[in-house]
């Protein structure tokens, strides 16, 4: 059962080769499903300070909103459901680009920070 806290594990291809526990994840660096909202009004982008007691990137300025997908969601539903969750927006969201993330050995050592790269899929 997927308690929340369960990722999708992916290979470079973003193919499911597996699941792990989210801590245990981002700590080993393990590549993974995941997702960043950019939600633009013209040319201006919406962003979120992160929480000051998140385990990475604390206080720091992001995207609009990211988080994981859970077994059996599409990537699209579940961007919507935390854009809702976190902002308070429902509105229509559209793919632009496919990436994986990835997690640098010096970064897992720190309890984590993701370093996005772009794929051709």
């Amino acid at each position: 059962m997927d308690t929340g806290n369960e990722l999708i594990l992916v290979d470079l291809d973003d193919r499911e080769i597996g699941r792990g526990e989210k801590m245990d994840v981002h700590r080993k660096g393990l590549l993974h499903r995941a997702f960043s909202v950019f939600l633009f009004d013209g040319d201006r982008l919406l962003i979120q300070r992160r929480a000051a007691g998140k385990y990475h990137s604390a206080g720091l300025w992001a995207n609009t909103c990211c988080s994981h997908p859970r077994v059996g969601e599409t990537l699209q539903e579940a961007a919507a459901k935390r854009l809702r969750l976190e902002c308070g927006i429902d509105t229509f969201l559209r793919k632009t680009s496919n990436s994986l993330s990835t997690v640098s050995a010096k970064a897992a050592r720190s309890h984590s920070a993701e370093a996005p790269f772009s794929t051709t899929n």
